[in-house]
């Protein structure tokens, strides 16, 4: 069934009743009756709407409207030379930065009234603020309100205070700088030279003024409610008067007007209460009128204007108080107006504007009485998109998500939609035609929810239904052929190896493969066939063919498989392995998809991975490593610049990536993307290079060329300066504030900053520096407050920057001076008066001093004679008592010296060591009492003049000598082990130790301290022998294991020799050769002449002998040699390590080399650090392709691992590129 425009209907219904109609019987001559019928029926539907269709804006035209709820209704606003934005309302004046409104209060300094109707700027930055109870003017320089009122005792004051609503222009400045005013009594001027008012109230028929312009000869247009006045200010006359007059067609049309422009072409536009727009002709002569026309959708919307304003393209924007906003084209004398739409969040707010406003950065501003500015910003809604349209049957069907989006060969766009059906998009005409399910067509869809499709390129769709695969012919609209499936076929690929195949992923029935020309469906889930062969689940979103007819499939839960389809198998298995970071980051992939240049990029419910498939490595991308700024990742596609384009999940959300340099921008329903956009489902890029993107709300294209950032450098201001809350008295505006003084008892300030940029302003950025502080920059993201506190006094620079939403800064930035007073005592002045009383004292007591001290010397000089004597004798009896302590001190000292001697002496004869002192050339002086019972002398024979020499054995004198001689020469000895003499001659073993005795630096005799240490040289003999019996039962050990092996062995080689069956034979024979080689260990153990040391080489040398005789290498031509280091290993490492080269080369020499051929076999051992590298390799066929050697069957393989990973507790690799490589690596030292 198909919904589109009214002639593609018509055309298919009629198409259709002509191909059915034939001569029948009568049951379907019936049935024919009622298609007829019904054809009829929807005939009649489509005349009543056709005026809604003619009416309706299509999307392509419409424009998008960003809103600011300012929770207040408004009469006007203005956005001042710094940009920000003054708001007029019914309940006060209300000045904004983009995040918050500053609300001014009625009182004697500040605003005259609440109710403020109109607002304007004048060319000296001075905002005049009109009110229902007077004129307040507004100074940023002196941050103060003037306000003016009208005084019945004054007549310079102004006439009348009362400004109505709607009078939006009722204040204008012309080129001398003169106010001029519109009140609700006359016209008043005002000049600011001598601060007084001129009224004109009976220049006017009717002195409620609405709305003035000032024209480039300084003319004054002036609207009133009856009709439209030229004034000449400089002759204070009217020179023109213009009224409706309904016999003359080419007269004003209305009287009541309330806005006035003129336009760039010089011609003069007044909007008027109930009669809609005027157009003045350039020689003011004749009026074009302009009306709403309830027949004409691009006539006016509404006849009660409120606003006009030109834009910097020459457009006329009209504002109306129910008809929304109005766009005209003066080339075309259309109107294309924007109303207010429940069912579209991109329409205006409500249809009743006033104030419109264009700024800097080319954006519309509009606002609307019920309080919200309504933004018309290009820029800030980068994505285009498709959706629903309740009331435009053209528009995108309204389904539960979409799911695929292809372009064929004809530049047509195709949707499939869940719940709904199929969609067709022709760009060129911006409509969508639908194609549903309809039971009584056997030729439409045969259900509503459509799932996914490809195009053939032969003029057929094949698309795939909840429960359906039909082929579509797009030329008659029908379905041809149609065959059963189930579980939402999804994501379909036609096979490059075979161009009847097309493979379906599904949602819970695994692969599903589809035969064009037999129409034969099959599906290869996870429980077909080997475990390991079989897909990983059931659920697969999304299929990837790559140039070697491979197809890659994301599945949900089971990570990403490689699928042969020639063989219908799975190579390879990619699974989350959560302790490999180089694993697949989740085993939910969503899509894989390869990058012209970067290669394989892999889109989960974790991240983004960067595949690497000759490795096998995935490196992963994700928010919480910073290399990707969302959660997950879902739908990708390149552009043309080479850039990757990704979604998130279901999040709202869009990536922007580069692979070279790993940059990222993310785009999000700010900018225009759907909130639900991304699921498992494939991006669309067309062949001009748009991009689309779908989810459950519609669709989300764009072209990325055309994606622009915001390359405005907003203005920075502070907004605010508090101490505590309390904000910093300036005299100024703070925006104007230059510099601030602090006192030093109140030494901090808090701040607040803001970026004057509109668009998105919630993301603009800012950093801070306040210079003598912060040595850098100080980054506070989107955070636009700080606080500095108990700063020193001083003079400091505070320099602030902020960026746009892009991140473009503006690096100039703004800055204020922080003064810090000092407290009094720390001032200059301070510091000057404490120096001049300092210097006064200095003098005052420096001329009394002098005056002293001359008085003094005379008495002195009489007096120092006589004392002369006595001082004399007073010293000498002074050095006498000197004297006299000093001997006592000596004789106390000499005691003190003699107590500790006699304790340090006592010590010695108590240690259990011998202690023993000589002199310079050896002769003993001191034994202790360990001493004497270690050699058995007495007293009495050291005194004989013993010396020290002597008491060695005569072997050990000569490293003595050495020892004493490394003394002089200032070395560190350490302790020595010596053989000493003891009186009855025998050999006692001791441990000797000595230091140098050294007096001014010359060394005058030794002491040394000797241990007896024969109790532990038995104790190390018994040690050694217990070794080295556990080393002989070791070794009988490995004897005995080898004696029994090699019974087994032949045991086994008398059975082979009875057995006919090859098989059972062939595996005795290897069972054999296994025994065998292990016996060849053992034998190999215990012929060693140390087994806690046994030197690998030769160990691997006997073991590869006894397999080179086992397997009769020489004959074969096969090369075996053995690298290794001088390394040697204990029996714990040697067995297994055995064990494994056996297993290895036996590999080797029975499989590597078939057919006789020839080859060679390497063994290679090297210590690294701690640990032992082990490579084993021939050059021989390798291992069969796509083995998984770590999981085979394989009885000698598994030995091998085991031993390696359990024994020996290494790890194993394998090199199958040449031959086969095992590297083995394990510990060796403990």
């Amino acid at each position: 069934m198909i919904i589109g425009n009214r002639t593609s209907i018509l055309s298919s219904l009629l198409k259709n009743l002509n191909k059915n109609y034939r001569p029948a019987p009568k049951i379907y001559k019936k049935r024919h009756m009622k298609k007829i019928f019904v054809i009829c029926i929807l005939l009649i539907l489509l005349s009543l709407t056709a005026s809604f269709q003619l009416t309706y804006a299509k999307p392509s035209d419409a424009i998008w409207f960003d809103k600011i709820k300012t929770g207040n209704l408004i009469n006007t606003f203005i956005q001042d030379r710094d940009g920000f934005f003054w708001i007029g309302s019914v309940n006060g004046l209300y000045k904004y930065d983009g995040y918050t409104f500053k609300k001014y209060l009625v009182s004697s300094d500040s605003i005259v009234s609440f109710y403020v109707t109109t607002l304007y700027e004048d060319s000296e930055g001075l905002i005049w603020i009109g009110t229902q109870s007077g004129i307040s003017v507004y100074n940023k320089n002196t941050n103060t309100f003037t306000n003016h009122i009208h005084d019945p005792t004054d007549s310079t004051s102004i006439s009348n205070d009362n400004i109505n609503d709607g009078k939006i222009q009722a204040i204008q400045e012309d080129s001398n700088g003169i106010i001029w005013i519109a009140t609700e009594n006359g016209l008043n001027k005002f000049d600011k030279t001598n601060q007084s008012f001129t009224s004109y109230q009976d220049l006017f028929i009717d002195s409620d003024i609405w709305s003035i312009y000032v024209d480039e000869n300084q003319f004054l247009w002036v609207g009133t409610a009856n009709g439209l006045h030229k004034f000449d200010p400089q002759r204070e006359i009217i020179l023109k008067h213009y009224k409706s007059n309904k016999d003359n067609p080419d007269s004003l049309h209305g009287n009541f007007l309330t806005s006035i422009i003129k336009d760039r072409d010089g011609e003069l536009w007044i909007g008027t209460k109930n009669h809609g727009l005027n157009r003045l002709s350039k020689d003011e002569k004749t009026f074009t009128h302009y009306r709403k026309n309830p027949e004409n959708s691009n006539s006016l919307s509404d006849d009660v204007v409120f606003g006009l304003f030109e834009d910097i393209k020459g457009r006329l924007w009209i504002s109306t108080v129910n008809g929304g906003l109005n766009m005209f084209d003066k080339a075309g004398g259309t109107f294309t107006s924007y109303r207010h739409d429940p069912d579209d969040s991109g329409s205006i707010s409500e249809n009743y504007t006033n104030k419109i406003f264009q700024d800097k950065l080319g954006v519309i501003w509009i606002s609307s009485y019920k309080g919200t500015l309504n933004r018309i910003d290009p820029g800030s809604r980068k994505f285009q998109r498709h959706v629903h349209h309740p009331k435009n049957p053209n528009s995108l069907s309204k389904g539960d998500y979409i799911s695929q989006v292809i372009e064929d060969q004809d530049g047509i766009i195709w949707v499939t939609i869940g719940g709904s059906g199929l969609d067709r998009y022709d760009r060129k005409n911006n409509t969508f035609t639908h194609y549903r399910h309809d039971p009584d067509d056997p030729d439409s869809l045969p259900e509503l929810s459509s799932q996914s499709l490809m195009d053939d390129n032969k003029g057929s769709l094949w698309i795939a239904t909840t429960n359906w695969i039909v082929q579509f012919d797009k030329k008659t609209k029908q379905v041809v052929q149609r065959f059963p499936a189930i579980n939402w076929p999804s994501s379909p690929i036609a096979d490059s190896t075979n161009s009847n195949i097309i493979w379906w992923g599904t949602w819970g029935s695994g692969l599903l493969k589809f035969n064009k020309s037999t129409g034969n469906i099959s599906y290869l889930t996870s429980s077909s066939g080997d475990p390991d062969e079989a897909v990983s689940a059931n659920s697969i979103s999304y299929l990837y063919q790559d140039n070697s007819g491979m197809i890659w499939l994301s599945t949900r839960g089971g990570g990403l498989d490689k699928f042969n389809p020639r063989t219908e198998k799975v190579i390879a298995k990619y699974k989350h392995i959560p302790a490999d970071p180089e694993t697949i980051n989740s085993n939910t992939v969503h899509q894989i998809y390869k990058h012209s240049v970067s290669g394989y990029w892999v889109t989960t419910d974790k991240g983004l991975d960067q595949f690497d498939p000759k490795t096998g490595k995935f490196k992963r991308l994700t928010k919480q490593n910073g290399l990707f700024p969302i959660n997950s990742s879902s739908q990708i596609i390149e552009d043309r610049q080479g850039y990757l384009w990704i979604t998130g999940y279901n999040s709202g959300e869009l990536v922007r990536f580069s692979p070279s340099s790993g940059d990222y921008k993310l785009y999000t329903t700010d900018d225009g993307v759907l909130s639900n956009i991304g699921g498992s489902f494939r991006a669309l890029q067309t062949r001009d290079g748009a991009l689309y993107f779908f989810s459950r709300d519609g669709i989300t294209f764009f072209n990325p060329e055309r994606i622009k950032d915001n390359l405005y450098h907003p203005p920075v201001f502070l907004t605010s300066l508090t101490q505590g809350g309390e904000p910093i008295k300036t005299g100024k505006a703070i925006e104007y504030v230059e510099k601030i003084q602090l006192d030093w008892q109140h030494n901090f300030f808090e701040f607040e900053v803001v970026a004057l940029n509109y668009r998105y302003p919630e993301h603009n950025k800012y950093r801070y520096k306040l210079e003598g502080v912060d040595h850098d920059w100080f980054y506070s993201k989107e955070l636009r407050q700080g606080r500095y506190t108990g700063l020193d006094p001083g003079e400091y620079d505070f320099k602030i920057q902020g960026s746009n939403n892009d991140g473009i800064w503006n690096e100039e930035g703004t800055s204020i001076i922080i003064k810090v007073t000092p407290p009094f005592w720390r001032t200059w002045y301070f510091y000057l008066a404490c120096i001049v009383i300092t210097l006064g004292i200095i003098l005052f007591v420096g001329y009394y001093y002098l005056k002293l001290k001359i008085n003094q010397s005379l008495i002195e000089q009489s007096v120092q004679r006589e004392n002369h004597t006595k001082e004399l004798n007073e010293v000498l009896e002074t050095k006498q008592k000197i004297i006299e302590s000093s001997l006592k001190e000596k004789e106390t000292l000499l005691q003190e010296i003699q107590q500790r001697e006699k304790r340090f002496e006592d010590i010695v004869e108590l240690l259990p060591g011998a202690v023993v002192e000589m002199d310079t050339d050896l002769k003993i002086s001191y034994f202790n009492r360990a001493g004497l019972i270690l050699f058995g002398y007495t007293h009495q024979d050291i005194q004989k003049g013993m010396m020290g020499i002597d008491l060695l054995h005569p072997d050990d004198r000569k490293k003595a000598v050495q020892r004493i001689a490394e003394y002089h020469e200032g070395k560190r000895v350490p302790s020595v082990e010596y053989r000493v003499l003891r009186k009855d001659k025998k050999n006692v073993p001791v441990l000797f130790r000595a230091i140098p005795v050294r007096q001014v630096g010359k060394i005058t005799g030794y002491r040394a301290v000797m241990t007896d240490i024969s109790r532990l040289k038995q104790v190390e003999k018994e040690i050694r022998a217990s070794l080295k019996e556990k080393e002989t039962l070791l070794q009988e050990i490995h004897h005995r294991v080898k004696n029994n092996l090699t019974v087994v062995s032949s045991l086994l080689r008398l059975q082979a020799s009875s057995m006919s069956d090859e098989r059972l034979k062939e595996a005795l024979t290897e069972s054999q050769n296994r025994i065998y080689a292990m016996s060849a260990v053992h034998e190999s153990l215990y012929s060693a002449k140390d087994i806690s040391e046994i030197d690998l080489k030769s160990y691997l040398s006997k073991i590869t002998g006894t397999l080179i005789q086992t397997y009769s290498v020489n004959k074969r031509n096969i090369k075996l040699n053995i690298e290794s280091e001088k390394i040697a290993v204990n029996i714990e490492k040697a067995s297994p390590i055995g064990l494994i080269i056996n297993e290895l080369i036996s590999n080797s020499l029975k499989y590597a080399f078939p057919n006789e051929k020839q080859g060679k076999i390497e063994i290679s051992a090297k210590k690294i650090d701690k640990s032992l590298q082990l490579i084993v390799m021939d050059n021989g066929v390798g291992i069969p392709e796509g083995l998984d050697w770590k999981n085979t069957k394989s009885l000698g393989l598994k030995l091998v691992r085991t031993l390696v990973e359990n024994q020996l507790d290494g790890s194993i690799d394998l090199d199958n590129t040449n031959g086969i490589k095992f590297t083995i690596k394990f510990n060796i030292e403990t």
